[in-house]
């Protein structure tokens, strides 16, 4: 939920919708994927985190990267760089500094919960 307008929802869907948004309430939903099919990207998204005071930059990680938008969704770009490839199953933004992002990443050197930064 946005907070500035508790009416803007967005959410991330696990199952390969990517990331949708409601302007409503919920009443109504729409895709908002701009970059992500065109990467060729895996759209289950495991964790979607939203920027605290400026509504439209949103992150998301994927089985395969992060990804962040600046306009709320309408074009994704890959901001994933130094992360090893794996899945990122947690992201959290740096209470005192939000564009200080950690990604918690599945397997490997960092596994499930352990939180590591990623560029934001």
């Amino acid at each position: 939920m946005s907070p500035s307008d508790p009416e803007r929802v967005t959410l991330g869907d696990c199952y390969g919708h990517g990331v949708l948004r409601s302007e409503n309430g919920g009443a109504t939903w729409e895709e908002r994927n701009g970059g992500l099919a065109s990467q060729e990207t895996d759209r289950r998204v495991r964790s979607l985190v939203q920027h605290p005071t400026l509504p439209d930059v949103l992150f998301i990680g994927t089985a395969d990267s992060v990804f962040k938008t600046v306009d709320g969704g309408r074009n994704w770009t890959a901001s994933g760089v130094g992360l090893p490839g794996k899945a990122v199953y947690r992201l959290a933004l740096d209470p005192s500094d939000p564009l200080h992002l950690l990604a918690g990443l599945d397997g490997g050197e960092n596994p499930g919960n352990q939180l590591q930064p990623a560029e934001s």
